[in-house]
């Protein structure tokens, strides 16, 4: 019999999180998880990116309070406090206990779901008081794309851009952290190929004159040379991939066919010439977010790479209510033991509770299933569940939790 309740659950993807005792109204807790566009607002003023503001209109919050994982999200908190499933009496109810004591709060839902240390995506110094919110063992990236954009601005030359560079990735593996976070996808009018130091140094004076195509170039070298240090220093690089909610900026329209055809700019397919070339095929990076909602492909990039791995962070808690089915997709052709797990949580730390125990619910469905259909034997089906809930991460990042 397959026994999943006391695996603990690895979150490979966070932001940080309140643990204060600030108390919150249902409409808070649901906005959280409002990614879109937010609500049409007058006197012609332009979208905002984000639900998250204040001048949520009624209809906006109507909507924003009607999503499956709020609902889910509601019915689930009113199980674990042993109260009906009312917004208004849930939020209450955590109104209650973060007043006693925020941290000791959090820490209780930590506890609760099994969750035992988080990679945190956050640009703050490594030991930051912000990172004091977690409960458990914290795992750090450096956000190397503002870092990029912050020395472009002040670098004399290329070649003082690219030495800082180099330099910074190697302390920063000294200083701990484990890896580096990138949105290559987003940054770049073409796909990712291989720019050398000598043409990135052409495209200097452009980038730093604001060109968006020459920035491209001049980050291109940049990522390439982390490729390579990827491999001798061992870290991975952690890269957005998928549409997480907001089609304004992870959809466009493919230009070779005239707008016909909306593509994602954030398709990891689009690094496969890259990684063919024989310098960068070992790189280890991870694929975040699984290119939601085509994760597939994903998948089958851990399946051709040797280094290459992906997680469900964001289509965990966000489309937990078909994650039987996103689980099933990434389990049929990605490697198991390159196949992690995590929440893209932010603000409050119920995301990472609620994920870690859907995650195990989903995994004994999906795995039972395979077991019953003879597809897996229970051994089988007993480890991948241990490999993807957190021991994939212990490999990947040499740490014990």
């Amino acid at each position: 019999m397959l026994k999943l309740d006391t695996i603990p659950f690895f979150d490979n993807h966070t932001h940080c999180i309140s643990a204060d005792s600030t108390p919150v109204e249902p409409l808070d807790l649901a906005l959280a998880f409002c990614h879109g566009w937010g609500p049409v607002l007058p006197n012609g003023m332009a979208l905002s990116t984000s639900a998250e503001r204040s001048c949520c209109n009624a209809e906006y919050k109507k909507h924003a309070m009607n999503t499956g994982v709020f609902k889910m999200l509601i019915c689930q908190l009113a199980r674990y406090y042993g109260c009906e499933a009312e917004a208004e009496t849930v939020a209450a109810e955590r109104n209650r206990r973060t007043a006693q004591d925020g941290k000791a709060y959090v820490k209780a839902l930590y506890e609760d779901s099994g969750v035992i240390a988080e990679v945190v995506d956050e640009g703050v110094p490594m030991n930051d008081p912000s990172l004091e919110c977690f409960p458990v063992k914290v795992l750090r990236l450096f956000q190397m794309d503002p870092a990029i954009r912050r020395q472009l601005a002040v670098a004399c030359s290329y070649d003082e851009l690219y030495g800082w560079f180099e330099e910074t990735v190697r302390r920063k593996k000294q200083e701990g952290y484990i890896g580096l976070k990138s949105h290559v996808l987003e940054l770049l009018d073409e796909a990712p190929h291989d720019v050398s130091p000598k043409e990135g140094a052409l495209y200097f004076e452009s980038a730093k004159a604001g060109d968006r195509t020459a920035f491209g170039r001049v980050y291109l070298s940049l990522f390439c040379r982390a490729l390579v240090l990827s491999q001798e220093l061992r870290f991975s690089i952690h890269i957005h991939t998928g549409t997480t909610g907001n089609t304004g900026s992870d959809v466009h329209a493919d230009q070779a066919r005239k707008g016909e055809m909306l593509v994602s700019s954030n398709d990891p397919y689009l690094l496969c010439p890259l990684l063919r070339d024989q310098r960068y095929m070992a790189a280890y990076l991870v694929l975040l977010h699984g290119n939601y909602p085509d994760i597939r492909r994903a998948a089958l990039m851990t399946h051709a790479f040797p280094n290459v791995y992906m997680d469900l962070s964001w289509v965990l808690p966000w489309t937990a209510l078909g994650f039987d089915r996103s689980l099933s997709e990434a389990l049929e052709i990605a490697v198991h033991d390159k196949l992690m797990l995590g929440t893209g949580q932010h603000n409050y730390p119920e995301m990472s509770w609620l994920a870690a125990r859907l995650a195990r619910q989903s995994l004994h469905r999906v795995l039972k299933d395979y077991v019953h259909k003879g597809l897996m034997s229970e051994a089988q089906a007993q480890a991948t569940a241990e490999d993807v809930l957190y021991r994939n991460a212990q490999r990947l990042y040499g740490q014990c939790f």
